[in-house]
């Protein structure tokens, strides 16, 4: 049941992609999820990726929800254009998920943020090439190995996840090509990972759109998802993804990395 605040506040699809934004976001996320989207009997599996920022009290915004043109090679950077007219300045941390890269180098081109790829997509390929009965166990065991707060207890959790993977040849393969990434991501502040893959939000919103499919009986397209969901979006966009202690840590972590970067917006 919604409360009296999140029902004034409910927004639509055309508000989602016009709203003004803050100048300064300390991260932007992306999250991608499939959706079968269509009219009667023509549904078509559809990528619906989503773009919400963090600002410096550590709230969420949704800054917009989109399906891909990929025959645009400017698809992204356009888009990424019209946020920046929409108010945002400054970006410090961008979350990109692996093969997106256009939208990376959009972000890269407009803003010239310091890009932090999300392990998200590696991690769920992973999982699909695993065994159903460990699939749950390796998304959430890897991700566990990512937020470790000792390089001791990173490769104690590594090691522990190639013996359970070492049956399963492409699983391995995956895993070996994500744990070269994962080494060099492990030297940063924890706080900071933790914040730049904000893995329990990516998860909670795939949730929520996915399940989308069995509360309708067809969704058109992603205009007709907000209008649905538009309770779902409104609560998400303003809770916070952390407690304010977690956040005023994550911000410490923050301001000694970037101080120089971020003073204006203190």
């Amino acid at each position: 049941m919604q409360s009296e605040f999140f029902t004034r506040h409910q927004t639509n699809y055309e508000e989602l992609l016009n709203k003004k934004l803050k100048e300064f976001y300390v991260v932007i996320q992306m999250v991608s999820t499939e959706l079968l989207l269509g009219e009667g009997t023509i549904l078509e599996p559809t990528k619906i990726t989503m773009l919400y920022g963090l600002d410096i009290l550590g709230y969420r915004t949704i800054i917009g929800l989109y399906i891909e043109n990929k025959e645009d090679n400017r698809y992204w950077l356009k888009e990424v254009e019209k946020i920046k007219q929409r108010g945002l300045k400054k970006v410090l941390y961008v979350s990109v998920e692996e093969n997106n890269k256009r939208l990376e180098q959009a972000f890269k081109i407009v803003y010239n943020p310091y890009i932090k790829e999300s392990i998200n997509e590696r991690v769920e390929k992973i999982a699909k090439y695993t065994q159903k009965k460990w699939a749950s166990f390796g998304e959430q065991e890897i991700t566990r190995a990512y937020l470790s707060s000792s390089k001791i207890e990173y490769e104690e959790q590594m090691k522990m996840l190639e013996e359970k993977y070492q049956d399963n040849y492409i699983g391995s393969l995956l895993l070996k090509d994500l744990k070269k990434q994962m080494d060099k991501e492990i030297e940063k502040p924890l706080l900071l990972r933790h914040m730049i893959n904000s893995y329990a939000s990516k998860r909670k919103f795939k949730n929520w759109v996915k399940k989308a499919e069995h509360e309708y009986d067809e969704i058109k397209d992603v205009e007709d998802l907000v209008a649905k969901k538009k309770d779902r979006f409104t609560t998400f966009e303003r809770m916070r993804p952390y407690s304010k202690g977690k956040w005023s840590e994550i911000l410490n972590e923050i301001y000694k990395t970037h101080f120089e970067e971020i003073k204006e917006y203190i």
